[in-house]
């Protein structure tokens, strides 16, 4: 007969087993949670920094008026070049811009095979906005499996806007204390930013072809840095100009200034904006588009911002000539668009935005 003794040592055995076994499972599913919820989470990081950077490269196509096949292909790029290897399936959302999409195939090779793993990217176009989903369907676990959860999907979405500069920084761009007016903004348009030609409406000419006293399209910039009408040529304006905002003309034609500042603005190297836009040997500036210009020193409200290229050829200080081209700046989007403007030619702004849909 066995003794009591030997029966309750048994007993307590299986009760240890038991609990070390849970005790296992759990420490097992931390470990999991730790290790695959940490890989989930960089996995997610990952496709949101894809997601973002697709969407503002998308944005700035958009925000050049170009086609919708322009903009699908700007976002494969962009997704390829940053998750290398990856079998992409590309979709445009036809079903009303819902989250995750669901619409047209726009693979061009459908699905692929032999990659590192999948990737499916669904693309909205809407107005002014471009949303980009990346998902990656199956993120493959390492601890997660043994308790059967062998993978699980990840996704990241990123919403960009594109729309008129509401305000340009001097540090960001060159800014010329020359204004045009709104009426006068169209993009592949040559305009004169400074001078009385016949073709503007600022000045009169007199009987003798001489300029009778006006605007000749100069402003007042206060430069933060201390810089006068001819360094802000030259250099740039400093400051931080934005739409709504007022400011003065300089009625003064100041052709010296003007000369001098143009010698140090052209001599700079050709911009590549201008280039995209055909002109090689042109230098790229901003100007304040205002609402129109009187007769003598007088108060303008900046309406937007215009882009413009002269050439490096331009050395009558007399009549400064500039080509309008349509380009995206770092800036702030503006608030709202003045529909009796041709905001539509204005200087251009993208930011991610919280997703609209």
């Amino acid at each position: 007969m066995q003794r009591p003794e030997t029966m309750e040592i048994k007993k307590d055995s299986g009760q240890v087993t038991v609990l070390i076994a849970l005790t296992l499972v759990v420490l097992l599913g931390l470990a999991a949670l730790v290790v695959d919820g940490g890989l989930l989470y960089v996995t997610r990081q990952r496709l949101q920094d894809v997601a973002d950077m697709a969407a503002l490269a998308a944005g700035t196509v958009l925000a050049q008026r170009a086609d919708t096949e322009s903009v699908i292909e700007t976002i494969e790029k962009t997704v390829s070049a940053n998750l290398p290897g990856a079998n992409l399936h590309v979709s445009l959302d036809t079903a009303g811009c819902g989250q995750g999409g669901s619409g047209e195939d726009v693979s061009e090779e459908g699905d692929k095979s032999g990659g590192a793993y999948e990737v499916d990217v669904h693309i909205c176009i809407s107005g002014p906005f471009v949303t980009v989903t990346v998902m990656r369907p199956n993120v493959g676990f390492m601890l997660a499996g043994i308790l059967g959860q062998k993978s699980a999907g990840v996704s990241a979405t990123a919403t960009a806007k594109s729309g008129p500069a509401g305000g340009v920084s001097g540090k960001d761009v060159h800014v010329v204390p020359w204004g045009v007016s709104r009426d006068e903004v169209h993009t592949g348009d040559k305009i004169e930013l400074m001078g009385c030609s016949d073709e503007n409406n600022r000045t009169n000419r007199n009987d003798d072809n001489s300029c009778t006293p006006g605007n000749f399209g100069a402003l007042q910039l206060d430069d933060p840095g201390g810089r006068d009408y001819r360094e802000m040529i030259a250099w740039g304006y400093q400051g931080e100009l934005s739409a709504d905002q007022q400011v003065y003309t300089d009625p003064g034609r100041n052709v010296g200034d003007t000369r001098l500042g143009l010698v140090d603005l052209l001599a700079e190297p050709a911009s590549p904006e201008c280039a995209v836009a055909g002109l090689e040997n042109a230098v790229f500036v901003v100007a304040p588009v205002v609402d129109g210009f009187d007769n003598g020193k007088s108060s303008v409200t900046i309406k937007g911002f215009a882009g413009l290229c002269i050439d490096k050829n331009n050395d009558n200080a007399k009549e400064v000539w500039g080509m309008f081209i349509r380009t995206v700046v770092p800036g702030e989007l503006a608030d709202t668009v003045d529909d009796d403007t041709n905001s539509y030619n204005f200087l251009r702004a993208v930011h991610l935005v919280p997703n609209p849909h």
